[in-house]
C-alpha cells in the first residue's frame, strides 16, 4: 500500500521527533506522492478492457507491457469512465503511437484526463501484463509545493496550533455570536473574553458552540458559566481531559472541538458592555 506522506508527518509529529518536516521536505515539495504500480493487464490470454489506472490530478502515466504474444495494445484515456479514445503514448525508443504489438515502457501525457486504459483486441496468442504508475503534477492544487522555511508554514493548517479574533472590540447591548469556524485538527480551545467597560448589571457568559454536520443543529460544548460583571480577562477552556483548576481560566470543561464550532456572547440585558474575544486553538 502507498504511504501518504501527510499521514507520516502526522505520526511523528505526535511522537515529538523531528523526522516530521524533513518528511514533508521529502515528499510534498516534489509535488505529491505517487501511488503503487497498479496491474492493468495481468497475463491475459483473450481481447478486454483491463483495469482502468486512475490518473485525475497526475502529470504522466508510465504503462510497461510485458510478455511474449500476438495481439494489439490500445492506449485509450477517458475523463468519465464511459467514452474512450485513443490517446498517443511515447515508447522508450521515441516512437509514438496510441497502440503497440511489443513489450516496452510507454509514456502518457494525461493532465487533463481521468483514467487510462490499455485494452487488449485482435489477441492470436501469447499472455500479455500490463503494470500502470503515475507521475505527480508538479503544480498540482493537491501538493504542496514549498521550499526552505515555507514548508512549516505550508503545513500550518494541517497540524500546528492558532489564534485569533472571533469578535472585535466594540460596545454592544444584546447576545452576539461569532462565524462559524473550522477546525482543521485542533483538540480543544481557549476562548478570552476581554471586558474593558462593564455596566455591572445582567453580565455577560460565553458559550462555545458546536454544529451538527448533517442539520446544522447548534449544541453547546460547556454549560452556563457565571456571568461576567466586571472589566478584566475571563478565559474559557474546552479540551480532552481536563479535570483540574487551572490559575486564571474561568471555567474548564472536558471534550473535544468539533469541525465546525463558534462562541456566543449572552448578555444578561440590555445594558452596554464593552469587549472583545479571541480564540487559541490547541492540537
Amino acid at each position: 500500500m502507498a504511504q501518504n506522506p501527510l499521514s507520516d508527518f502526522l505520526t511523528t509529529f505526535k511522537n515529538g521527533t523531528s523526522k516530521a518536516l524533513r518528511v514533508v521536505s521529502e515528499n510534498f515539495v516534489t509535488g505529491g506522492y505517487s501511488p503503487a504500480n497498479l496491474t492493468m493487464q495481468n497475463a491475459v490470454t483473450a481481447d478486454g478492457n483491463g483495469t482502468n489506472l486512475d490518473v485525475n490530478d497526475y502529470a504522466t502515466a508510465i504503462l510497461e507491457v510485458r510478455g511474449t504474444f500476438s495481439a494489439t495494445i490500445n492506449f485509450e484515456g477517458s475523463i468519465d469512465d464511459t467514452n474512450w479514445y485513443p490517446i498517443v503514448a511515447t515508447k522508450n525508443d521515441s516512437t509514438q503511437s496510441s497502440t503497440t504489438t511489443t513489450v516496452g515502457l510507454y509514456e502518457i501525457k494525461v493532465a487533463t484526463i481521468k483514467s487510462v486504459r490499455a485494452r487488449v483486441s485482435g489477441y492470436a496468442s501469447g499472455s500479455i501484463t500490463v503494470i500502470g504508475k503515475v507521475s505527480p503534477l508538479v503544480n498540482s492544487e493537491k501538493s504542496i509545493q514549498l521550499t526552505g522555511s515555507k514548508v512549516a508554514e505550508g503545513i500550518a493548517d494541517f497540524v500546528l496550533n492558532a489564534e485569533g479574533t472571533l469578535l472585535a472590540s466594540a460596545t454592544r447591548t444584546s447576545t452576539t455570536t461569532s462565524p462559524n469556524m473550522t477546525n482543521k485538527n485542533a483538540k480543544g480551545i481557549l476562548v478570552s473574553l476581554n471586558v474593558t467597560v462593564a455596566s455591572g448589571t445582567g453580565g455577560l457568559q460565553v458559550v462555545i458552540r458546536g454544529h451538527d454536520p448533517v442539520t446544522g443543529t447548534v449544541y453547546w460544548l460547556n454549560a452556563l458559566p457565571v456571568a461576567v460583571v466586571a472589566t478584566g480577562i475571563n478565559v474559557y477552556e474546552v479540551c480532552p481531559a481536563v479535570n483540574t483548576a487551572a490559575s486564571g481560566v474561568k471555567q474548564r470543561t472536558s471534550g473535544e472541538l468539533p469541525r465546525t464550532w463558534s462562541v456566543s456572547v449572552i448578555h444578561g440585558d440590555s445594558s452596554s458592555y464593552t469587549y472583545s474575544v479571541g480564540y487559541s486553538l490547541g492540537v
